[in-house]
C-alpha cells in the first residue's frame, strides 16, 4: 500500500484542494492477507500542536486482487488556510492506520 498526496489536487480538485489517495500495490506479503481485501484504512492529516483536531477520512476497500485500486479524498486549500494547526511552515503530517487492527488491539488493553 502507498499513500499519495497531491498538494495542488487532482481532477476536480486541481488547484483548489489537497488530494490524498491510498493505493493497493502488489507485494511479497500478499499471500498473508485474506482476500478479498476488505479493510478500512484511516488517513489523518495531523494537528501539529495538539492531540485533537486531526482531519481524517476512511478508505474502504473490497477487492479480489492485490493491486490497482486507489481510493481518493480531497481537502480544500481554503479550509487548510483557515486552520494553521494542520499546515505549519509549509509542512503537513499524515498518519495511516488499519482500522481493523486498531479494533483488535482495543480489546487487549
Amino acid at each position: 500500500m502507498c499513500v499519495k498526496v497531491f498538494l495542488n489536487g487532482t481532477e476536480s480538485g486541481a488547484g483548489t484542494h489537497v488530494s490524498v489517495a491510498t493505493c493497493l500495490l502488489q507485494g511479497p506479503f500478499d499471500k498473508y492477507f485474506k482476500w478479498p481485501f476488505t479493510w478500512t484504512i484511516k488517513v489523518e492529516a495531523l494537528n501539529q500542536f495538539r492531540e485533537t483536531g486531526n482531519i481524517f477520512c476512511d478508505f474502504k476497500y473490497n477487492v479480489d486482487q492485490s493491486s490497482g485500486q486507489c481510493c481518493k479524498e480531497q481537502l480544500s486549500h481554503e479550509y487548510i488556510s483557515k486552520d494553521p494547526t494542520i499546515m505549519n511552515n509549509d509542512t503537513m503530517y499524515f498518519r495511516v492506520m488499519n482500522k481493523q487492527r486498531l479494533s483488535a488491539m482495543a480489546g487487549m488493553w
